[in-house]
């Protein structure tokens, strides 16, 4: 078992040089919930992350809509629900809403409703739409599992990488569906790999073969001068202390909803090796000056060569379902 590791030890190190001790002894003496709400009222903004890498953007696009330039958004808008008019709709880990707000921009929403454990991002979202006088969005703080829900009463249930947050994605999308109406919608993005990013032994060398491809200069972590040499899987005491929740039952989602639900569409999205690999050295690759976008597509391609040859698994995937 995957307990603690020497990469570990080296994220905790350089998450002090970032941010001081007292954010990660803070986490120590409180609740799993306490801990899991904590780390989305501080979630990540800085340009860390692969999906921040405009190269990297694009393709998600095509993934989904088959074109550079239109996210997957507005593609599932456009193809699904523009047709409908008045639609009730219902968010799963909302967070500040911001997914939900362009989304309700797109259809005609006559109610679109998010559920969130974070205190904080939902006060933000619910003071965001009495702002812009948005009357038909409204923000839950509380726990999906102990929540009454009305039976067939959402035309979508939608949710944008949360799922994978959900300790048990079976009660939960069991919940969704009753929700329903038998002509209703489930619709997510969302991060549908290893558990707790055990990343399997083939993924993590096509990874790290990858990564020293590339020029250490591109490899510094972020905020600090540090090269980025490896990639291991995360021990799960860090996992647990750092965010209970994350990926915590992400291998469930396709199974269950392939056998509970009708797949109107499954786009696979990659990041099995980009997710990974660009984490924490995506800023490096922010200009778009040609040698770095020649880095990027040499990893877009070299992953999505393996997820088509069958080599591995995409990680990410945009779904389209609807109630049988």
């Amino acid at each position: 078992m995957n307990l603690v590791n020497s990469q570990d030890l080296l994220d905790v190190y350089y998450r002090i040089r970032r941010t001081g001790i007292r954010g990660i002894a803070n986490r120590l003496g409180i609740s799993r919930r306490a801990r899991v709400e904590a780390a989305w009222d501080n979630s990540e903004t800085a340009p860390k992350l692969w999906a921040n890498i405009d190269c990297v953007r694009r393709s998600l696009n095509r993934s989904v809509t088959g074109d550079l330039a239109e996210e997957p958004l507005r593609w599932f808008a456009d193809t699904y629900l523009k047709p409908r008019p008045g639609l009730r709709a219902l968010s799963l880990g909302s967070g500040a809403g911001r997914v939900e707000f362009r989304l309700s921009t797109m259809c005609d929403f006559s109610s679109f409703e998010g559920i969130d454990i974070s205190r904080k991002l939902t006060r933000q979202a619910n003071d965001y739409a009495e702002r812009e006088g948005r009357k038909e969005l409204r923000f839950i703080c509380g726990d999906m599992l102990k929540m009454e829900l009305p039976r067939s009463a959402f035309d979508l249930v939608f949710a944008f990488h949360s799922l994978h947050h959900f300790a048990n994605v079976e009660r939960i999308l069991t919940r969704a569906k009753a929700a329903l109406k038998p002509d209703g919608l489930l619709a997510f993005e969302e991060y549908v790999g290893p558990n707790r990013f055990q990343w399997r032994r083939e993924q993590l060398e096509a990874i790290n073969v990858l990564l020293a491809r590339i020029p250490p200069r591109y490899r510094k972590r972020y905020g600090l001068n540090v090269e980025k040499v490896r990639v291991k899987a995360p021990g799960l005491l860090r996992m647990l202390l750092a965010d209970p929740s994350e990926a915590v039952d992400s291998e469930s989602i396709l199974p269950f909803v392939k056998k509970n639900f009708e797949i109107l569409a499954m786009k696979n999205m990659g990041g099995t090796i980009t997710h990974a690999l660009f984490h924490d050295i995506a800023h490096n690759f922010a200009s778009s000056d040609a040698e770095s976008l020649s880095l990027v597509t040499m990893v877009l391609e070299e992953e999505q060569r393996m997820i088509e040859e069958g080599t591995l698994q995409s990680d990410f995937a945009f779904v389209v379902a609807r109630p049988v």
